[in-house]
């Protein structure tokens, strides 16, 4: 590959994860609409590796390019909403019950979850932080159970998650009640409860999907 071509890559890369990153924490927000040159001037480089990048996103279906050329960055239909937290409410309790029955709850996974809540106290200021430990906190517990292929679904939908849960914490008080519901599936994991960890798993699961549903589409939605 000549060196300019592999450079370029390279950039496109980088360019694609930065982009990424900006609409997963809502730093440009769905239904957006920008120009090649703008987001060019945005991260000071050419046009080239914009497009590739742009390209790239477009296929994992998180912006579109119309007839104008310009970048739609899509819109969070109720739907998929709708879809993924029906999946995790179907999966993520099921992983809590499997974990329960085959005695997997050891202090290892306890520790590890609960000092990933201890961290997620300390970062109320910090929107972005704490929804990036909240995906570790559940996604430990996904993988505890060690399915592989439970794991690549999971990392699928991981950027879909950590979008709507910056959403989610756009409400007031929600940091507190993201708290207590996490410290009530750890104390149901310690208890070896097996109903109580599944309850407070779909109470924590419903609530997040609510407000979702309420803050995106409280005027109206597809």
């Amino acid at each position: 590959m000549p060196v300019n071509n592999a450079k370029n890559e390279k950039l496109s890369i980088q360019v694609y994860k930065k982009i990424k990153d900006k609409l997963l924490y809502l730093d440009i927000l769905p239904g957006t609409i920008l120009q090649e040159r703008d987001v060019a001037n945005m991260f000071s480089v050419s046009r080239t590796p914009i497009r590739e990048a742009v390209q790239r996103l477009a296929i994992e279906g998180w912006v579109e390019i119309n007839s104008r050329k310009s970048i739609v960055v899509k819109t969070i239909r109720k739907q998929d909403v709708k879809e993924i937290f029906q999946f995790r409410r179907i999966i993520e309790p099921m992983v809590l019950d499997i974990i329960l029955e085959k005695r997997l709850a050891d202090l290892t996974l306890v520790n590890n979850i609960q000092n990933i809540l201890n961290v997620m106290k300390s970062t109320k200021d910090n929107t972005v932080e704490f929804i990036d430990l909240d995906q570790k906190f559940h996604a430990l517990i996904i993988h505890k159970i060690n399915n592989r292929r439970l794991n690549q679904t999971w990392e699928q939908l991981r950027d879909e998650i950590i979008r709507l849960g910056m959403i989610a914490m756009q409400k007031p008080g929600r940091f507190a009640n993201v708290v207590q519901e996490h410290q009530r599936i750890i104390d149901a994991l310690v208890d070896m409860k097996k109903l109580k960890a599944r309850e407070s798993c779909l109470d924590h699961l419903y609530s997040t999907e609510d407000i979702i549903l309420e803050s995106i589409f409280n005027k109206g939605g597809k």
